[in-house]
């Protein structure tokens, strides 16, 4: 067995409020998702459960609402201002 750290998480961007729950309704239909956060900004992440399931939505590009932006989505966390 293989361990695959890659990011399984797939941003979408540029989605007006009044259609993040259709976005929602598609992807967990799918039954790949793991998680679904919507942030601050208005965007969502979704988190599904392998890497392949996250690479083939964003290869289809296929959201239905009107034309949105999907890149895969790594957060980086801050750098530790004590270590050198």
């Amino acid at each position: 067995m293989k361990l695959d750290n890659r990011p399984k998480k797939l941003l979408v961007q540029d989605i007006g409020s009044d259609s993040i729950q259709a976005v929602r309704d598609w992807y967990e239909a799918g039954g790949q998702v793991d998680a679904f956060e919507t942030l601050e900004n208005g965007d969502v992440v979704v988190t599904f459960r392998t890497r392949a399931a996250a690479e083939q939505v964003s290869l289809l590009n296929v959201v239905p609402v009107r034309s949105v932006d999907l890149k895969i989505y790594c957060r980086v966390s801050p750098k530790d201002p004590t270590s050198h």
